[in-house]
């Protein structure tokens, strides 16, 4: 039985804009490059699952920046 869903992450076009280049250039430190990338993949409706195990990382560092995003909002 599948769990509840996560979240959903909605981005404006200037936060999905500012996400890409930090993911793109090459002197962002890994670790942002990383979490722009989950917030990326929570924006394209990926659950935590899923965007754990396309970036390698563990599902609780997907729901923690998952979780930390929305709370910016």
């Amino acid at each position: 039985m599948p769990g509840p869903k996560p979240p959903k992450v909605t981005l404006t076009d200037i936060e999905r804009q500012s996400l890409e280049k930090l993911v793109k250039a090459r002197s962002t430190p890994q670790q942002y490059a990383l979490r722009a990338r989950i917030i990326l993949l929570a924006s394209n409706g990926k659950n935590n699952a899923e965007i754990a195990g396309h970036l390698h990382v563990s599902l609780d560092a997907a729901r923690l920046w998952r979780q930390r995003w929305l709370d910016l909002q």
